[in-house]
């Protein structure tokens, strides 16, 4: 089961049972949901993570569907940081990419080097190197 799977079963849920909630109570918890599902990684890159992906998050409407479609795209970035990024449909937009790449570099010694590796040839067969 890919871990974006699990995530967006949690936003599920999320969506459920926060329907009501203020836009600042979901966005903790899909921070919650993301920070889980990416245990293995630093979590000063987590945080720095979510924090750059939820502020390229686009301001249209202000209706929490919005927050939660955007979620989805969040899954894309859990897939690719547990090598399970689908190169078919590459969803990812060139800004998110250089922000990863920069990111998995600053952290390579923390990170075990497979993921590390998988990202960079990614990278490179993008021709996204800088």
């Amino acid at each position: 089961m890919f871990a974006s799977e699990r995530f967006r079963r949690r936003m599920n849920r999320v969506r459920k049972d926060f329907r009501q909630a203020e836009k600042e109570e979901i966005r903790r918890e899909i921070a919650h949901a993301f920070d889980l599902v990416l245990s293995h990684l630093p979590e000063d890159l987590r945080i720095d993570l979510f924090d750059y992906l939820m502020e390229r998050y686009p301001e249209r409407t202000g209706t929490y569907a919005d927050l939660f479609d955007y979620a989805e795209y969040l899954g894309d970035v859990i897939d690719l940081l547990n090598l399970e990024y689908d190169e078919q449909a590459d969803p990812l937009f060139r800004e998110d990419w250089d922000y990863i790449r920069d990111s998995v570099s600053d952290f390579a010694l923390e990170l075990d080097m497979d993921l590390v590796n998988y990202v960079m040839q990614l990278v490179v067969a993008k021709g996204f190197l800088g």
